[in-house]
């Protein structure tokens, strides 16, 4: 039973370890302005954020509407034509 509580503390003890890293200035400036824009309280919740939150949505599906064109007659007629 003592030794059960023991590694509970140990790994909450642990847990609350600060670490220190090495940054070059300019990306310490680009992780403030970070920091800022998406109104993070810490460096670590900005870390955080940036690492669970998905980069890419589930499913792109209409993601170019409005940002392509149409393909012309032609253009149709010689994808076609590679097909056949």
């Amino acid at each position: 039973m003592g030794l059960e509580n023991r590694n509970i503390y140990k790994y909450n003890y642990s847990y609350n370890y600060m670490k220190t890293i090495a940054l070059k200035e300019k990306t310490f400036q680009v992780l403030q302005e970070l920091k800022k824009k998406e109104k993070a309280e810490s460096f670590d919740e900005l870390l955080t954020n940036l690492i669970v939150k998905p980069n890419t949505p589930k499913s792109l599906f209409g993601s170019l509407k409005g940002k392509t064109k149409s393909f012309t007659r032609k253009e149709r007629e010689d994808i076609w034509k590679d097909r056949i």
